[in-house]
């Protein structure tokens, strides 16, 4: 049986695999396309155009240690 496709799932997914290599200090971008193949080519995803306007994670995540302590 084939399951529905969420499209908050899949976004959530991907927030999670770059949230996680940024916490690594892996590129999140190869990290996403290395992890999760099916999802970037079901979603088309233009991972140049997404390199070219992803903000820093230091940048995303700035203040958040502020914030849990």
């Amino acid at each position: 049986a084939t399951h529905p496709f969420s499209r908050l799932g899949a976004v959530l997914r991907i927030a999670s695999v770059m949230g996680e290599a940024g916490d690594r200090d892996l590129p999140a971008l190869t990290t996403l396309l290395e992890t999760q193949p099916e999802l970037v080519a079901h979603l088309h995803l233009d991972l140049d155009w997404l390199g070219a306007h992803l903000s820093p994670y230091d940048t995303l995540v700035q203040g958040v240690d502020q914030l849990l302590h």
